[in-house]
């Protein structure tokens, strides 16, 4: 049966081009005419804007979850003000938005809209600390992280790999750089390419050089023992970020799994091959942006109407999931983690589930 939720979110996704048009047209009845040049590329960025905006907000009435909204608005202003918008001009924007919503979506949707337009003030008002920060209990690992990301955003690519070469002795310690360097150090940069204080470049080349230090760790990861724990690990089409669950499958791996990590773009049908033919016990899925949460859903079911795989664990993770810790029942997956360690807790709870099932 067809929810409210589901006709609102439907509605907007189908009039996508309407909404953002007639928004466009709110805003330029009444702002100052510009130059041809000036306007085409206003529009242009308005248009953008809209669009994500209403892409966030249908995912997140279909997935009930006005958490993962409110979320976003905040989002949106972080970003917007790092990029030299002032609050006044993001709030006008955000009116015009729901002025076009209130006009056009039809009456008997209106509550339901309405819950989530009465979030975006108090959201945009919300004293959400923007404060940079590294995430370690350890002053020992903080200090070493610092000088990872001081290395690789001076893009000193040589400095920051030999510096963490420094502490590997054995898997344990490793593991550790991973959990108290390497993830830190990833959370760090997005944080501070989101306040506009790196560019997108920058953000690319900390990846890389931390993809760099992984790759060579895969001599010490990967043996050729026996194992008897099985996972499989993807990113759903489209995804961006795979190094998160890169690191998982790798501390996974460590901790006694077989693993195979097939990244981002995967067809579903190969999935469904690959996750026959290994026999696994749990699949690990990953989706950052909440616009790609259908995706998750969409893998999710296929798994599920495979007979041969009726045992299988899911695991989801990503950003979304740590907004509204709800979503991974809504999606129907059997468990999320919020970060690699609590991953490998997970993990291990889901395959004892399969093996005493």
């Amino acid at each position: 049966m067809k929810t409210i939720n589901t006709e609102l979110a439907s509605y907007i996704t189908n009039n996508l081009n309407l909404l953002c048009q007639s928004t466009l047209r709110t805003q330029r009845q009444s702002t100052a005419p510009l130059s041809a040049y000036e306007s085409q590329k206003r529009d242009l960025k308005y248009l953008q804007d809209t669009q994500y905006t209403l892409q966030y907000l249908s995912r997140a009435i279909d997935l009930d979850s006005p958490l993962l909204f409110e979320e976003f608005i905040q989002w949106l202003k972080t970003l917007l003000t790092g990029l030299g918008f002032s609050e006044s001009a993001i709030l006008t924007f955000l009116r015009y938005l729901k002025m076009t919503l209130i006009e056009v979506i039809p009456d008997h949707l209106h509550s339901t809209l309405q819950i989530y337009l009465d979030l975006i003030d108090p959201a945009f008002h919300s004293n959400k600390s923007g404060d940079l920060h590294l995430v370690s209990d350890l002053p020992f690992w903080t200090n070493i992280t610092q000088n990872y990301l001081d290395s690789v955003l001076s893009g000193r690519r040589n400095d920051a790999v030999s510096g963490l070469m420094h502490y590997v002795s054995d898997i344990d310690s490793i593991k550790q750089i991973y959990l108290n360097v390497l993830q830190p150090a990833q959370r760090q940069v997005g944080k501070l390419w989101h306040l506009n204080k790196i560019s997108v470049a920058q953000e690319h080349y900390a990846t890389g050089v931390t993809q760099l230090f992984m790759s060579q760790m895969y001599a010490h990861i990967f043996t050729t023992e026996i194992k008897h724990k099985r996972i499989v690990s993807v990113c759903v089409q489209g995804e961006l970020h795979e190094i998160g669950l890169r690191m998982v499958t790798d501390i996974l791996e460590m901790e006694g799994w077989d693993t195979w990590f097939l990244g981002a773009n995967m067809p579903i049908s190969g999935l469904i091959e690959t996750l026959i033919e290994k026999q696994v016990h749990v699949l690990a899925v990953s989706a950052t942006m909440t616009f790609h949460l259908p995706q998750v859903e969409s893998i999710i079911k296929a798994v599920r109407a495979e007979p041969k795989l009726a045992r299988i664990q899911i695991l989801v993770g990503g950003y979304p999931f740590l907004i509204d810790n709800t979503l991974w029942s809504k999606l129907g997956a059997d468990g999320f983690a919020s970060d690699a360690a609590v991953a490998v807790d997970v993990a291990e709870s889901l395959y004892l589930k399969v093996v005493s099932g």
